[in-house]
């Protein structure tokens, strides 16, 4: 808002992005956020994570403890 972008723009920012695949790996979160993308774009029906509230903090850390996993 301060950086003066319109409302309307703002109200259809998707926060947090990617799907709730249950990845915590860099790879992972990437697949997440492009499986949200084709998601949207063809009107698919999967569970975005900008409709859940997580209470876990340190949720999108950089994964480095479970990257040698993927």
């Amino acid at each position: 808002k301060r950086a003066g972008v319109d409302e309307t723009l703002l109200s259809k920012v998707y926060a947090p992005i990617g799907l709730d695949l249950g990845g915590r790996a860099p790879t992972e979160i990437a697949l997440a956020i492009m499986a949200e993308i084709v998601n949207v774009r063809r009107r698919g029906g999967a569970k975005s994570l900008a409709r859940f509230i997580h209470s876990e903090v340190g949720l999108a850390d950089s994964g480095a403890d479970v990257a040698d996993e993927a």
